[in-house]
C-alpha cells in the first residue's frame, strides 16, 4: 500500500482561475515498472477524511495501469490536505526502477492531462526502506479501522457450557 500527502498552503479561489485553466482533476502516476493494484472501490482509502480538499470522484482504468485519478469539486475552492492510500503491485528486487520517482499531476482535464497546471516529482521508496515518519492518529484509523480487538473473544456463556459439551460428547462415544 502506498500514501500520498500532501497540501494546498493557500487556497485557490475558483472564481480567480483562467478559463480552461480550472483545476479539475489531481493524477497520481506510478514510475514504470510499477502498477495500480487498485480491483475494487474500497481499495482508495481516504486517510484525511476531515480535509477540506472537495474530492467527488476517483477513478482507475486497466488500459492505465500506472494512473489514478481523483475529481475536485469545481464549484468549491481548492484547500486542505489529499491524502490518500492505495494498493501497488511491484516488479521483482532486480526490476524495480532505479528512479523511483511518482509524479503528482494537477490537471484541468482527464485522463489523459493534456491541460497540466502543475507537474510534482514525488520520491519514493525502495525495497526494504522504512518511512521516516509514523501517520496521523487520523490516517491510521482511517487504514486500520477502530480500535477494537482484532480476534474472536470466547463468551462467558461457552465457558458455561464447554464442560457439559465436553461430557455429553464423551458420554456419547463408546469405550
Amino acid at each position: 500500500t502506498v500514501a500520498v500527502e500532501f497540501t494546498f498552503n493557500l487556497t485557490i479561489s475558483r472564481e480567480h482561475e483562467l478559463a480552461g485553466q480550472s483545476l479539475r482533476v489531481i493524477q497520481i502516476v506510478a514510475p514504470d515498472g510499477l502498477k495500480m493494484g487498485v480491483r475494487r472501490p474500497k481499495d482508495v482509502t481516504p486517510l484525511a477524511p476531515s480535509s477540506s480538499l472537495a474530492i467527488t470522484v476517483w477513478n482507475w482504468t486497466g488500459t492505465m495501469p500506472r494512473g489514478l485519478w481523483f475529481g475536485l469539486d469545481e464549484q468549491r475552492n481548492v484547500t486542505g490536505k489529499f491524502h490518500y492510500a492505495f494498493p501497488v503491485l511491484l516488479p521483482g528486487v532486480s526490476e524495480m526502477p532505479y528512479n523511483n520517482l511518482w509524479s503528482v499531476k494537477l490537471c484541468a482535464d482527464s485522463p489523459f492531462c493534456k491541460t497540466e497546471l502543475l507537474e510534482v516529482p514525488l520520491p519514493g521508496f525502495f525495497f526494504g526502506e522504512e518511512p521516516d515518519y509514523d501517520l496521523s492518529q487520523e490516517a491510521f484509523d482511517a487504514l486500520m479501522g477502530n480500535h477494537g480487538p482484532r480476534c474472536a473473544q470466547p463468551l462467558a456463556l461457552c465457558w458455561f457450557w464447554l464442560p457439559w459439551l465436553l461430557l455429553a460428547s464423551a458420554a456419547a462415544w463408546p469405550s
